[in-house]
């Protein structure tokens, strides 16, 4: 079963829309795009035919089978999509003005504890000491500078060479909405970083401006290093986890050390600070440490 082609065009439109404003990523378009192609599909009414009875029907069927964070996505593709019909015209009402939202549970982020952290980071250091592969060098590089630096995967397997200013230690990155930001880079994932760029100019295989690649010399993807991490963690003996967990890792371990929460979101790139302060409720032990160090009674 296939969408009518107008409404596929009314989706596309839509998204035209929301990319112009600047406020929308590519992956929350894309995400948009397959939400209302699944929402109309299982509607089967016409546009000017749906009704807040057929929305809450549907939206009563995601609970218990989608997460939280799904069905809020899944809402605001929805709402944003029949608010765009009202301005276009093509519709007199807006059915889902009533629309219940359910309140948004952020789910707390998983992170690995400092001991954890530094298994996975020896379990490297040590396989690169052992045989210090072009593959080996370059997948404790990528770890080191996560765990280093906070980028997301995307920012980090966008990195070009000329983002990298090795003398001042600092990287260039560019992340959600393209808002720039420079980051420092600890030293020992500078020494991890030149060294893995030191074997590559040696062998003559770096002619791309990216500065990780794959064995076949093209461009790392997301799911390639992804599936590398896991094949990292398993051998260090740790359960498999995300390029996104040691960005969570990394915000942590810097609260627990006593960052404020204002450079923690620069760090992160983060446009409001409320996105960063769900990282304060990832350490109660951090709490309570600022508790007994700043409350009169505290000790």
């Amino acid at each position: 079963m296939t969408l009518h082609p107008k409404d596929r065009d009314l989706i596309e439109a839509f998204l035209h829309t929301k990319a112009i404003d600047g406020n929308s990523s590519h992956h929350t378009l894309s995400a948009y795009r397959s939400d209302l192609h699944q929402i109309l599909l299982a509607l089967t009414a016409p546009l000017t035919e749906i009704r807040l009875e057929d929305l809450d029907q549907l939206v009563g069927s995601w609970h218990g089978v989608l997460t939280p964070p799904s069905v809020h996505r899944k809402l605001s593709a929805l709402r944003g999509f029949f608010q765009f019909l009202m301005a276009q015209g093509l519709l007199h009402e807006d059915p889902t003005v009533d629309l219940h939202r359910p309140k948004k549970q952020e789910p707390l982020p998983t992170v690995l504890s400092l001991a954890q952290m530094q298994t996975l980071l020896a379990c490297l250091q040590e396989a690169c000491l052992r045989d210090p592969k072009p593959f080996f060098l370059r997948d404790r590089a990528m770890v080191f500078l996560l765990y280093a630096t906070g980028l997301r995967v995307s920012e980090l397997i966008h990195l070009q060479h000329h983002d990298l200013d090795a003398p001042n230690r600092v990287l260039k990155t560019k992340g959600k909405r393209n808002k720039e930001r420079w980051i420092p880079i600890a030293e020992i994932a500078l020494t991890a970083l030149m060294e893995y760029l030191d074997k590559t100019r040696a062998s003559g295989s770096h002619e791309s401006p990216y500065i990780f690649l794959s064995q076949r010399g093209d461009a790392m993807t997301r799911q390639a290093f992804w599936k590398n991490l896991r094949a990292w963690c398993l051998r260090a003996g740790l359960d498999a986890v995300s390029p996104h967990v040691l960005r969570h890792t990394f915000a942590t371990h810097l609260i627990e050390s006593g960052m404020n929460l204002r450079s923690l979101q620069t760090l992160l790139g983060h446009s409001r600070v409320t996105t960063t302060q769900i990282y304060t409720h990832v350490s109660p032990q951090h709490l309570k440490k600022v508790h007994r160090k700043f409350h009169p009674r505290g000790e």
